[in-house]
């Protein structure tokens, strides 16, 4: 097979970074294909493989400086997508003076900090930053374009203002942006913009409200990234920039609001931002009416993430008047409280998505939840739902509710939840989330009464090997990816296994009374384990099967003497246990069992049967034994 350069470009981008370095060096016609890959994307990491001595001491520091500088000049024209997670690529880019970047991202520098240098701990260091502070001291136009007065000082480094008027002059210097992204706030390397009020520290929660000279200077930046498509960079300028990016950012399709917002409705609708496709507010909760803002404002939005929305007391009296609003194009939404959307008579009849930390307190609040999201088909959650109680008469009427209030068929086809339960006769295909305590028998209904299950995942899944045993039929013959922890199965105590292995060995014909009990205890256990295999390998189209703990909670774990006494425990792995059970299933690739504490491995004749099989060995894993192909 030839390796035409197409073929070798599509292939440099799945590799890694240090095995692109290497293609590069086989040839000249690979180096041409393979090093504007390499240098495409440049951070820490890429430096770090680049290099060609790791620092170990200051002299080698300074080769390594000299080599990689030597380096990055000569292929800067090829960097387009560079983060900035290092005072030593800072430095780099800064005297190399990119100029052709379409993404940049600022991270927070890692490595050497402002205060190593300006004590002196690493001269080479301090003398290659010094030289660079002094380069740009000398350009006049830095100081036009970048003046200091438009930062806030958090203190008196000297340093810090130069590393901060250098990140933003970087940005003048690509007017090609496409994305841009500020994650560093530490202000030991940046100072934000200056404001004329709090800036939502502490608990005055308020907006900030910028000053004259940084608001002009905004004003002047932002014609010269009319390319951008996503924007976040905080430094008390969102505020400022969510009412403004209508009109001098048109191509912006994302922006990430990272302060607290206090922005006027009505301030909103007059620079609508017709083309923006994705926002996000990290930490600011919105009243109703700055959502409905945006749901006017915003026509092409298709996914919005807010950390809450909350009716005021002034919004309670004018709610009635307000006339529902429909957005057609939201597909995604993420809140902590969705009710808000249904107290702020907003309907968005294509989200399918719904995540936050949140679970309806009843069914009737899900089912107004769905009114306003009919078609939602996939709920995420993080909080735990009030626990139900055990009596028969609460159990009755969790039933009745499930029955009666909901009109119709519930459309959730995936439910993602954290330490929860709820809602199981309404999962459709995808199940994923994690119980803190015992659901066997809800479990068994979601596994009787769903037949389009394709998975069902999550930790805390215990179920009991006489509730698998004694269910209906379940429907679910599809599914594809299952995980349970198997428990409740009467197995041997460590006495009792020591008397049968120990008759084994002397090969002695008759046993004691202790012995025959041990040895119909496990005849016994071996048939209950087979049923459940049974059960289990009727599900023809499973391909990850997890079984959780094959190792039993024994003397050691539980702190008690437990000798002649049956312990409860999971499944065995082995052919005697009814492994060979599950031998229908045609693609199984994975198959995963627990372990409690350290126990002797799975059975040999288990691991002939799954290489026999399945072609799967054993492999072990974080959480135990692991078989997978």
């Amino acid at each position: 097979m030839v390796l035409t350069p197409v073929i070798l470009t599509r292939i440099g981008h799945f590799l890694t970074v240090k095995s692109c370095d290497t293609c590069a060096a086989v040839c000249k016609q690979w180096r041409d294909i393979f090093t504007p890959i390499l240098w495409h994307k440049f951070d820490h990491s890429t430096w770090r493989v680049i290099s060609e001595h790791a620092f170990l001491f200051p002299d080698q520091f300074q080769e390594e400086q000299e080599v990689m500088m030597a380096r990055v000049l000569e292929h800067k024209d090829l960097i387009r997508d560079l983060t900035i997670d290092h005072h030593k690529i800072m430095h780099a880019t800064r005297i190399a003076a990119l100029t052709k970047l379409s993404s940049l991202t600022l991270d927070s520098p890692t490595g050497m900090s402002v205060d190593d240098f300006r004590k002196g701990s690493v001269p080479f260091f301090r003398q290659f930053i010094a030289e660079s502070l002094e380069a740009e001291e000398e350009d006049n136009m830095f100081d036009n374009e970048v003046p200091e007065d438009i930062f806030q000082p958090l203190n008196d480094s000297v340093e810090v203002v130069n590393l901060t008027r250098t990140y933003w002059r970087l940005v003048l210097m690509n007017p090609g942006l496409q994305r841009l992204t500020f994650k560093i706030r530490n202000p030991r390397y940046i100072w934000p913009l200056g404001v004329d009020k709090p800036t939502g520290h502490g608990s005055s929660n308020l907006a900030a409200v910028l000053t004259s000279a940084s608001t002009l200077f905004l004003t002047n930046l932002l014609p010269n990234l009319r390319c951008l498509t996503h924007l976040e960079i905080g430094q008390n300028a969102d505020e400022f920039l969510f009412l403004h990016i209508g009109t001098a950012l048109p191509s912006l399709r994302s922006f990430v609001h990272s302060e607290y917002s206090q922005f006027d409705p009505d301030t909103l609708i007059e620079h609508p931002l017709p083309n923006l496709q994705n926002l996000v507010f990290r930490i600011a909760v919105l009243s109703t009416a700055q959502v409905r803002a945006i749901i006017v404002a915003l026509p092409g939005l298709r996914s919005l993430s807010i950390p809450g929305c909350n009716i005021t007391k002034e919004e309670i009296f004018e709610a009635d008047l307000w006339e529902e609003l429909v957005h057609p194009m939201l597909t995604t939404i993420s809140v902590n409280d969705p009710s808000g959307f249904v107290q702020a008579r907003i309907k968005c009849p294509n989200v399918r998505v719904i995540n936050g930390a949140f679970f309806p307190a009843n069914y009737l609040a899900l089912q107004r939840l769905l009114k306003a999201f009919p078609v939602a088909n996939r709920l995420e959650t993080r909080l735990e739902t009030p626990k139900l109680s055990e009596t028969e008469d609460n159990e009755e009427e969790f039933e009745v509710q499930s029955e009666h209030q909901i009109p119709r068929p519930c459309m959730i086809k995936t439910l993602v939840a954290y330490n929860v339960w709820g809602a199981s006769n309404r999962i459709d295909r995808y199940a994923r989330f994690d119980l803190r305590e015992r659901r066997s028998r809800e479990l068994i209904g979601l596994f009787v009464g769903c037949p389009r299950l394709k998975e069902c995942r999550g930790k805390g899944h215990d179920i009991l090997a006489d509730d698998i045993i004694g269910s209906a039929e379940w429907t679910c013959l599809g599914m594809k990816k299952l995980e349970l922890d198997v428990v409740g199965v009467l197995r041997l105590s460590l006495g009792q296994e020591s008397r049968l292995n120990t008759w084994r060995r002397k090969g002695s014909k008759a046993l004691t009374e202790a012995e025959q009990d041990a040895m119909d205890l496990q005849l016994f256990s071996y048939e209950i384990q087979r049923q459940v295999y049974v059960r289990l390998g009727r599900l023809r189209e499973l391909e990850e099967l997890h079984l959780g703990p094959h190792s039993l909670p024994r003397t050691e774990v539980v702190g008690i003497a437990i000798e002649d006494e049956a312990v409860p425990g999971g499944l065995e792995m082995s052919l005697a246990s009814g492994l060979a059970e599950l031998g229908g299933i045609e693609n199984l690739q994975k198959i995963g069992f627990g372990m409690v504490f350290q126990t002797p491995g799975i059975e040999a004749d288990a691991l002939a049967l799954l290489w026999e099989r399945w072609s799967i060995k054993q492999e072990p894993s974080y959480e135990g034994y692991c078989i997978c192909r």
